[in-house]
């Protein structure tokens, strides 16, 4: 009988009903204090969908940030932010730095605050006693396939994004379109390519490129074996990278992501973006592997497919190299050695 509880169930994930049973309304900040597979899926659907609510991340230990950020929410009703601290052990180190600061100085902070971490968690098991509002995750899954629990299903819905048409979307992945991908990266790999890069043609998807780093990185940096992910910016990055892309070492594969809508209906520019896509792709699938991949539009339906697309490639991307997706074992030694050096 298969294992519920095995990290391989994200697969699951879009096709269950969200957990909470509460969503803030009509907010004018979130503020989510999170870091690494805590942050950023939901920073990368957010950033492609803009929404009126404005989302804070609070991702690392910044001072000035920090006070920027308390200043900010003592100047605000408290019915107009939430504050979201994520953390699925309940113990990272920026995460609850950050919370204790704004919890110092922001006296509406605690009214105001959601916890997002692993059932009786230490963080699970402070804030429980003090009354605060906890929202649980699975503890068997792996930080960067989180991004459609509540991990990031609970920030964006109270940004206002429609968080059913993005597990629609998710669930309607194809496992046949990410395990052509897998493969085609499995075989350059065999080629002796180390790099992948990811070149986005729109610049609202840059942090879905951030967030599919984490996923390649984590997922397959193990043993020794790995591909290094890299993220590019259309056009921008066309007049600083190409002509290492092109002239320099045949050590990376290429990922185009284009948005198909982006250049219609929008006159010269419009005309001007498709043309120098175009003439992008064309002169790199003179070079080096290229692949493509288009959305008809950026929606959460869009994303959603996308981001559970890529969550199954890496899976199986992993299971063809022999290594356990799920995990970052390495990670953890830094992790230590910061609370000891405290």
């Amino acid at each position: 009988m298969p294992n519920p509880d095995a990290p391989e169930n994200f697969v699951n994930l879009p096709f269950e009903k969200p957990s909470f049973d509460f969503v803030e309304k009509n907010l004018k900040y979130v503020v989510l204090l999170g870091i690494g597979g805590s942050s950023r899926g939901t920073r990368a659907i957010y950033e492609a969908l803009r929404p009126t609510t404005k989302i804070l991340f609070l991702e690392t230990v910044d001072p000035e940030q920090l006070k920027e950020t308390a200043e900010l929410l003592n100047s605000l009703k408290p019915e107009d932010f939430l504050i979201n601290a994520i953390s699925k052990s309940g113990k990272t180190l920026e995460t609850t730095t950050n919370l204790e600061f704004l919890l110092e100085n922001v006296p509406a902070a605690k009214n105001r605050l959601v916890i997002t971490t692993v059932e009786n968690s230490p963080m699970y098991k402070t804030y429980q006693t003090l009354n605060v509002r906890i929202l649980t995750m699975p503890k068997w899954i792996s930080g960067k396939f989180s991004v459609f629990t509540n991990v990031g299903l609970f920030p964006l819905a109270c940004a206002g994004i429609d968080i059913k048409s993005l597990l629609e979307g998710a669930a309607s992945a194809d496992e046949n379109v990410a395990r052509e991908s897998a493969q085609r990266i499995f075989n350059e790999m065999k080629n002796g390519k180390t790099i992948h890069n990811l070149f986005v043609f729109e610049p609202k998807l840059e942090f879905f490129g951030k967030w599919y780093e984490q996923l390649l990185s984590e997922s397959l940096g193990k043993d020794g074996k790995g591909v290094t992910p890299t993220t590019s910016v259309g056009t921008m990055d066309l007049h600083s990278k190409t002509q290492l892309d092109l002239g320099g070492p045949k050590d990376k594969l290429f990922t185009f992501l284009r948005v198909e809508s982006a250049g219609k209906n929008s006159g010269l520019p419009g005309a001007v973006k498709d043309a120098l896509y175009f003439a992008a792709k064309k002169s790199y699938e003179n070079k080096v592997p290229v692949a493509e991949i288009i959305l008809p539009e950026i929606s959460e339906k869009t994303l959603g497919n996308l981001m559970q697309t890529k969550m199954l490639e890496v899976s199986l991307l992993a299971n063809m190299l022999g290594i356990n997706p799920f995990g970052q074992p390495d990670v953890e030694e830094y992790k230590k050695l910061a609370i000891d050096n405290l």
